[in-house]
């Protein structure tokens, strides 16, 4: 009992784990979006900004989850 109620627990951390790489790779990707806008002029910097700083925080905080989901593996 023991032995799958660590693999149970083992999955769910993969899981959150996989949750949390695929939401990074959104944010990425939004960023990217929001830098191409500014390099290629279709919009200006004082629009994105906010955006920016929000998707950087949530960035980062992912990137905290990531490495304590991590650790508990």
């Amino acid at each position: 009992m023991v032995n799958e109620e660590m693999d149970a627990a083992a999955s769910e951390y993969q899981e959150r784990l996989r949750v949390v790489s695929v939401e990074i790779a959104g944010v990425n990707q939004r960023l990217e979006r929001l830098y191409d806008a500014l390099e290629t002029g279709s919009l200006q910097l004082a629009d994105l900004a906010p955006r920016i700083k929000r998707l950087r925080e949530r960035q980062e905080q992912l990137h905290v989850t990531k490495l304590e989901q991590g650790r508990i593996l």
